[in-house]
């Protein structure tokens, strides 16, 4: 699977192409995903990889985490296994797209498995620097809001992590009185 992993995955090339109906397929999104089917299929071998694609740049990590999490059968074992990866890899390194892709594609199946998981990230030390980014990925809730401004509050989350959630439509669910 690295080879594999690194090409379509970390190294994936910015690769688009037009249909028949002249709308843009991003085929390297569509690599990525075809390898994370067959990730979940054999997740015992895949496993072992996730260090891999947790640190440095994943142009496909997104759209590869995302469909291994709508497919896994145990999303469980994989966060369980994610997470120890990102608590072992040094803080500049480490990248969790490939996470947040997972988070996504599993909330709309176990939204608890996913406040379980950002739960845990924000009561550790070395992983909650990577919770403003994987809550982003998800469609968040209020709740998901109140536990990074409670950090922000009691000094163990830096102010300036709450700028990741004002790109793109982060808080869009989020009523207006509550940012």
């Amino acid at each position: 699977f690295g080879q594999r992993l690194r090409l379509r995955v970390s190294e994936a090339p910015w690769d688009h192409e037009q249909d028949a109906s002249g709308n843009f397929v991003d085929v390297a999104a569509k690599n990525s995903e075809t390898l994370a089917e067959e990730c979940v299929q054999r997740i015992d071998d895949f496993l072992p990889y996730l260090p891999q694609i947790l640190r440095g740049s994943q142009r496909q990590g997104f759209a590869f985490g995302y469909r291994v999490g709508q497919l896994a059968p145990e999303p469980r074992k994989i966060i369980g296994a994610a997470l120890s990866a990102l608590e072992n890899i040094n803080s500049k390194e480490a990248n969790g797209i490939v996470l947040g892709g997972i988070l996504a594609g599993v909330q709309g199946r176990d939204s608890a498995l996913v406040a379980d998981t950002l739960n845990r990230v924000s009561a550790s030390e070395r992983l909650r620097p990577h919770l403003v980014g994987l809550t982003r990925a998800i469609r968040l809730e209020e709740e998901d809001l109140d536990r990074i401004v409670a950090l922000v509050l009691a000094g163990k989350l830096p102010l300036s992590d709450l700028q990741g959630l004002s790109n793109g439509r982060a808080l869009d669910a989020i009523k207006s009185a509550k940012v």
